[in-house]
């Protein structure tokens, strides 16, 4: 967390005077407390706690919710940045395409099954947010046991035939992980067997049967 609000508030970082909101899943390793400090410091910072831990899937829906600017990009808490390219997008963003691809995380191959995989990982593009309609978020909602609910929003762009854009070279990396497991993190207890048993190949099927053709 500490790294990427760094990046964040960067002097090279073209969004450190954006509007940047913080969903606080109910920390308790000392995140809470790490956020406060750059609030303070930050003015365009909000740092928002959930009074519980309503899941990393759920926390993606929050922010659909809560989006209100007219594009909005979901930032994980465990990435790289590289701000090279930054004009690339912004050129897509006053062209006001629908979605601006940012990330490079599968290989680079154009066609849609390519797309939707390299938007499952949640950072992969900034999106315009008059797209999240009722249909889309409560599809984003009801995918939440499915592993992809930022994908309602993708599967409604491509059903739309939407603008979407790709920029050539990546602004966020994602980093390997293979020892964290978010789908489930911070649930103690027992675990409704469809999300114990839950996994990636079962949640993209589900995924796929909201593309209409």
């Amino acid at each position: 967390m500490k790294e990427t609000l760094e990046s964040i508030f960067s002097s090279e970082s073209p969004i450190r005077n954006c509007s940047i909101t913080v969903l606080d899943n109910k920390s308790d390793d000392g995140s809470s407390e790490l956020i406060d400090e750059y609030a303070v410091k930050y003015k365009n910072l909000t740092h928002i706690r959930h009074n519980r831990n309503i899941g990393g899937n759920a926390n993606i829906c929050r922010c659909y919710e809560l989006a209100s600017k007219k594009y909005f990009w979901i930032l994980c808490d465990d990435d790289a940045y590289d701000w090279t390219s930054w004009n690339d997008v912004l050129g897509a963003l006053n062209d006001g395409v629908d979605a601006v691809v940012v990330a490079k995380y599968i290989s680079p191959e154009e066609n849609i099954a390519q797309l939707i995989c390299q938007l499952s990982f949640v950072p992969a593009a900034i999106y315009k947010t008059e797209n999240i309609s009722d249909t889309v978020m409560q599809n984003a909602e009801f995918q939440i046991s499915a592993l992809f609910p930022h994908l309602a929003l993708v599967c409604e762009l491509i059903n739309e035939n939407k603008n979407i854009r790709i920029v050539r070279n990546p602004i966020v990396n994602r980093l390997s992980h293979p020892e964290m497991e978010s789908y489930t993190r911070g649930i103690s207890g027992n675990k409704h067997p469809i999300m114990r048993n839950m996994t990636w190949t079962i949640g993209m099927m589900a995924t796929l049967q909201l593309i209409s053709d």
